[in-house]
């Protein structure tokens, strides 16, 4: 029998690795799926960034999408892939509708990219402009823009009840994301080590391209915690005190939403706006610049008795913007109306 299912592809880069982007993927897969035929290509599946050069990648790129099927809809994750997929949609066309799904800050995508935006306006050939927030929303909204939109990803807060179950049994600071440069976790445990004294730890959960190298550089830093890639994220932020970020840049703050779904109070030096358009409104944590901004303010979390009122905020604010419901009903409508 036919499927007559609406064919959904969702275009991301590295199978392996696990960060915001590569969640929110497949998130969003296993939310269509229950209405559409909707899978994730991987574009360099178990291939390492350091492995491959951008001409190669694009090669790599270009090949894998003559060889897709035909699809409705093709979903983009950033705007580097995008521009690769309109380029060769010249050559042969895969795609009914194609939709950017934008999980970069716009003006941290590479200088060749922006280029392309400013002389040529590819994002006007998109159907849909998907935006994570308000900032990135201002980035791209332009008179060429067919249809721009701002759906936030969804985060569960299932876990803020084994966060409460665990109230009088925390310690440490914690860190989950990518442990690459542009993530900044080295400045995060130098301005650690600087501050605090040996008896409080900083638990550093998450892969990438950076982590040997700094597990090296602190193998004698007792109170430095390397775990590596961990699936049990809700039970390791659940027995800590603070979530820290030492990220440059973030378009769409995720592991610190999830953070804030288990009521941990955030210290950040994402100076970017990403994760200060959702602290400032949360009103559950801090923006800082120095080490020494870094050192008061966490002090300032730990010392003071009703600092549990800042996470709080956090889950409330979680619960209310990012509902996994109202997600769903987003995306299904775009598609819907497609």
């Amino acid at each position: 029998m036919m499927n007559n299912k609406k064919g959904i592809k969702i275009i991301t880069l590295y199978g392996n690795k696990v960060g915001g982007t590569e969640k929110a993927a497949s998130d969003l897969r296993n939310v269509l799926s229950t209405k559409y035929r909707c899978n994730i290509e991987y574009l360099f599946d178990n291939v390492t960034k350091n492995n491959i050069n951008k001409i190669d990648q694009c090669l790599m790129f270009f090949k894998i999408l003559f060889k897709l099927k035909y699809e409705d809809v093709c979903i983009t994750t950033d705007y580097a892939t995008y521009c690769l997929l309109i380029i060769a949609s010249l050559f042969k066309k895969k795609f009914k509708h194609i939709i950017m799904w934008e999980h970069v800050p716009k003006d941290r995508n590479g200088k060749f990219w922006l280029f392309l935006e400013h002389a040529f306006s590819l994002s006007s050939k998109a159907d849909t402009i998907i935006t994570l927030s308000e900032l990135e929303y201002s980035k791209w909204n332009n008179p060429s823009a067919k249809k721009i939109l701002i759906i936030n990803n969804a985060i569960s807060t299932n876990g803020n009840e084994l966060y409460k179950s665990r109230i009088n049994n925390k310690e440490g600071l914690v860190y989950v994301g990518r442990v690459t440069k542009d993530k900044g976790v080295e400045r995060l445990i130098d301005a650690f080590l600087e501050f605090f004294p040996d008896n409080i730890n900083l638990k550093i959960v998450g892969d990438g391209d950076e982590l040997e190298r700094l597990k090296y550089r602190y193998k004698n830093k007792e109170n430095v915690i390397f775990l590596g890639q961990r699936d049990n994220i809700a039970q390791i932020l659940s027995q800590s005190k603070v979530f820290v970020s030492g990220s440059y840049y973030e378009c769409f703050p995720i592991s610190i939403l999830e953070a804030m779904s288990l009521s941990l109070p955030i210290v950040s030096f994402d100076q970017s706006g990403g994760t200060e358009s959702v602290l400032s409104k949360a009103g559950c944590g801090f923006i800082v610049s120095t080490g020494q901004e870094f050192f008061e303010k966490i002090n300032l979390i730990l010392k003071d008795d009703n600092y549990l009122s800042l996470g709080e905020r956090g889950y409330n604010f979680v619960s209310k913007n990012y509902n996994p419901e109202k997600y769903s009903e987003s995306w299904i409508k775009v598609l819907d109306g497609l």
